[in-house]
């Protein structure tokens, strides 16, 4: 026999229960569909953040596993301890059976109904409904609403039969395991902290987590889908590797492990017909950290009340103000910068020039970060001031003497070197002490000055992610086009080439547009719009395959110069 009701969810994780909460409460009949059992557990390290606590109130106690107030990160060479401030609320640890269970006791306790162990075989879409088939153990039966949520997670069957495509850089992998260690003994060593390694070499653009529960230790390892597949990463081997070279972990008992694939990406569109997509099924989790939790109950949370809404009046409209809310809400203030950051926290010298330094806004970015207390907007803005005063004040590589710059470049310094940290610190000390916004092509990537021409599309990201609305840093001669169908009021472009292309584009769109240009061609000559700075001892103009102290510093001083003007 057919049965009927307001709302189905499929999914009974952090975001279907609260979505459940919250119809249930409203007075809707709600029915929740679970294909596995309802206290089973994922591939997440269980970290509830503050954020979640201030917006849906603290946990019981029976749930809590540790609560924490330090955070622990560690660079290659380095540690460091961030205590959350005395005013903030404590972040917690959990089992997520368990706090899964709290939640959907919760919705039931409002009037929702589950389902465990009920798999969807099809889903159809009807003139006034939505029909869900189900098979369990007994039978298969046909479920029928005016409104479907789909919290299903990564592997979604609603984005599936819409034909929405994701690839790896769309998710994160992830592989963790539980280790069974004595409580005096996790107290001892961790106490009220929780732990992060960051190291390109264990785990590229990546991190390993350390989460402790009461007798257990969470240990996970986490990185983009696609470089596990291109570099070819065994996540359960490098983990294992991780924790046999661990003074403490090699020592603990394994009781438990898991892998999984993390969505990172917000999907491009949350609503399918009557069917609003939440938490994993929506990609919406950080595309840094791959933390879901507080992101999957938010969207459960505002897709209840939406669709309630909408079961009110019959107004498709009030399903796509979910979708606006997500986009606005969400991926505008958090997920857009957190893709930004990522390739950040990849890099092990500004990591470990990070973790290492003494800088007041250090701990401050930790605490806005991982406590989701701030916009990520904010916490981007804050990094990139901070990282340009580190390296400008910090780093021993990079003096100011009477109001000029002075960057000691080894004489063999070549277009190669370029690869590494060194532009990056450069570029970004330029900038700091020019008060003004240069940055390699590259995204802060390993190839942030690159031979080959750059794609326009990722000039004018650039553009955007660094608010270069003075200055324009590109490598290709394409954005001279772009320029002539979108001059966007740059006033300053420094290119930077191996080639004289660079030079010459330049000196063209200066003449169009009246910009101040400045060039440095790496790897060929080194110049200017105004000024050779080519030197060689044979006097050719084409021979300097090196940049030495006495070049780079006569071309800052030149840049500084014109730029105080």
């Amino acid at each position: 026999m057919e049965k009927t009701c307001d709302v189905i969810i499929i999914g009974a994780g952090p975001a279907g229960a609260q979505a459940a909460y919250n119809f249930a409460k409203n007075g809707f009949e709600t029915i929740i569909l679970e294909k596995q059992s309802l206290n089973r557990e994922k591939i997440c390290g269980g970290g509830i953040f503050v954020q979640e606590i201030v917006e849906f109130g603290p946990l019981p106690d029976q749930v809590i596993e540790r609560s924490i107030r330090t955070l622990r990160f560690n660079s290659p060479h380095y540690s460091r301890n961030v205590h959350l401030p005395d005013n903030m609320p404590a972040g917690v640890i959990v089992k997520r059976g368990l706090y899964d269970c709290y939640l959907q006791e919760q919705a039931a306790k409002a009037g929702a109904r589950f389902c465990e162990l009920a798999s969807v075989i099809d889903i159809n879409y009807r003139k006034n409904a939505v029909e869900v088939q189900v098979s369990t153990k007994e039978k298969t039966s046909t479920i029928k609403a005016r409104l479907l949520i789909d919290a299903s997670g990564w592997s979604s069957l609603v984005a599936k039969k819409s034909n929405r495509a994701m690839n790896p850089t769309d998710y994160i992998a992830a592989y963790k395991c539980w280790l069974e260690m004595p409580q005096a003994s996790i107290n001892e060593h961790y106490g009220d902290s929780i732990e992060f390694f960051f190291n390109s070499e264990i785990i590229p653009d990546g991190y390993i987590w350390i989460f402790p529960k009461r007798d257990i230790l969470d240990v996970g390892i986490g990185c983009l889908a696609s470089n596990v597949q291109q570099k070819k990463i065994n996540l359960k081997t490098a983990l294992s590797t991780f924790i046999q070279n661990h003074p403490l972990l090699k020592k603990a008992a394994l009781t438990h492990s898991q892998g999984g694939w993390i969505p990172c990406r917000i999907h491009p569109s949350l609503v399918y017909d009557r069917t609003l997509l939440v938490g994993d099924a929506g990609g919406i989790s950080s595309p840094l950290h791959g933390g879901g939790i507080y992101y999957a109950r938010y969207s459960g949370k505002w897709a209840a009340h939406y669709g309630s809404q909408y079961l009110l009046t019959n107004q498709k409209e009030h399903l796509a103000d979910y979708e606006s809310k997500m986009i606005s809400e969400l991926y505008e203030k958090d997920f857009k910068w957190d893709e930004r950051m990522r390739p950040f926290l990849g890099d092990n010298e500004l990591v470990d020039l990070l973790v290492n330094s003494r800088h007041k806004n250090v701990d401050r970015f930790f605490v806005d970060l991982f406590t989701g207390t701030v916009p990520h907007k904010k916490v981007y803005k804050l990094i990139i001031e901070t990282m340009q005063e580190i390296i400008a004040t910090e780093n021993p590589i990079i003096q100011k003497d009477d109001k000029r710059t002075y960057i000691p470049v080894p004489s063999h310094l070549t277009i190669d070197a370029f690869h590494g940290i060194k532009p990056k610190r450069i570029l970004l000390a330029i900038s700091y002490c020019l008060k003004s916004n240069l940055c390699p092509a590259g995204k802060f990537s390993d190839k942030c000055i690159q031979c080959k021409l750059c794609p326009v599309s990722e000039l004018i990201d650039l553009a955007q992610q660094h608010s270069l609305t003075h200055y324009i840093v590109t490598t290709s001669g394409s954005f001279m086009n772009y320029l002539d169908h979108n001059h966007t009021g740059f006033d300053r472009l420094l290119a930077i080439s191996c080639s004289t292309v660079a030079n010459k584009i330049a000196l063209l769109v200066n003449r169009k547009y009246r910009l101040e240009g400045y060039t440095i061609i790496l790897g060929g000559e080194v110049c200017t719009t105004e000024k050779d700075y080519s030197h060689s001892e044979n006097g050719s103009k084409h021979s300097q395959t090196c940049l030495d102290m006495p070049i780079m510093t006569e071309l800052l001083s030149d840049i500084a110069h014109v730029t105080a003007k």
